[in-house]
């Protein structure tokens, strides 16, 4: 029952398995938007310290939160996010590998078809703002603690 109050572990048990993640993604290349390539390992690594940063913002502002409908909300939204983004790049990157030496003479391209990552997606606004979720709950928890410790000062 612990469990269901601190819905946030669930960003660090995700986190640890993306970063455990870039063995099956070993050398493989995405290109984000037009100019930035990275590897498959850089993209999962930031990716999990990414969600380890917002595990730690949740840790440190638990005791700010509005209400924890909002935490479970974007905490599960945020999960099916990434794993959506996850498994539809390794299914993209398997079916599209290419050969060990066009690796390293292309790394940006993909069977001659980039792998590109689109900031302006449907589900990129969705993860946006699922992320907003979670600074109105904060502001929304300050709000609210602002107004009763006025109260009890008066």
């Amino acid at each position: 029952m612990r469990f269901l109050n601190h819905p946030h572990h669930l960003f660090l048990v995700i986190a640890i398995v993306i970063l455990v993640s870039p063995l099956f993604f070993w050398m493989q290349a995405l290109q984000v938007g037009m100019v930035v390539t990275m590897t498959g390992n850089i993209a999962m690594v930031s990716l999990s310290v990414l969600i380890m940063m917002l595990w730690i913002a949740y840790h440190l502002t638990q005791r700010f939160l509005f209400t924890q409908y909002l935490s479970w909300i974007h905490v599960l939204g945020t999960v099916l996010m990434v794993t959506y983004f996850l498994g539809t790049t390794n299914i993209y990157l398997k079916a599209n590998a290419i050969k060990e030496v066009e690796k390293y003479l292309y790394p940006t391209i993909l069977n001659n078809s980039p792998r590109l990552i689109s900031f302006g997606s449907p589900l990129t606004i969705l993860f946006i703002l699922l992320q907003l979720l979670f600074v109105i709950n904060i502001f929304a928890g300050l709000r609210i603690r602002c107004k009763s410790h006025a109260k009890t000062e008066i």
